[in-house]
């Protein structure tokens, strides 16, 4: 973490709206061009941008983040890709993930050969919480880094650990099948 990120970091906790506001002119413009090809109104994108400053600036003051192991620029691309992903949730839209863009998908078990269809089918049985993790990390290709980030884990051990239980968890459903 540069000094840079560490003096945002030590400003926001002292509540000084500026550094908010730095943050929010320098990354602004950026985040709306990055983010503009998955289909959001500008209104939307907008949204998803104040809420991921708003994330950011609570997870400062709740101390869930002291430490940045990349920039500030990652953190609030990390939590504003799950807000683009949500909005386009809420618009009723499926997608797909990728860490490079985000379009219309829809499984279809005729699409699926057998070993497939038994992994989602097992995987819809996991607890929300597992289901979650998994999507992160293989569906999304999450980072365990990025993970902790834009998660309740509260570092990369127990996202690994959790992600471990998970998968033995699903193949033993599998396995029992």
């Amino acid at each position: 973490m540069s000094g840079k990120e560490e003096d945002y970091i030590r400003r926001i906790q002292r509540n000084d709206e500026n550094a908010l506001k730095e943050i929010y002119d320098s990354y602004s413009d950026s985040f709306m061009a990055f983010y503009r090809g998955y289909g959001l109104s500008k209104n939307d994108l907008e949204d998803a941008f104040q809420d991921s400053i708003i994330a950011l600036y609570q997870n400062i003051m709740q101390g869930k983040l002291k430490i940045l192991d990349g920039s500030i620029k990652t953190y609030i691309w990390a939590i504003g890709k799950y807000k683009v992903i949500d909005s386009l949730r809420i618009k009723k839209k499926d997608i797909k993930i990728s860490n490079d863009y985000i379009e219309p998908y829809e499984i279809k078990d005729a699409e699926l050969n057998e070993k497939q269809q038994l992994l989602y089918k097992h995987f819809k049985l996991l607890g929300k919480s597992c289901q979650k993790i998994l999507k992160y990390f293989y569906y999304e290709g999450l980072t365990l880094q990025e993970i902790v980030e834009i998660s309740e884990y509260k570092d990369e051990n127990s996202v690994k650990s959790s992600k471990s239980r998970c998968i033995k968890q699903l193949r033993n459903l599998i396995k029992n099948a």
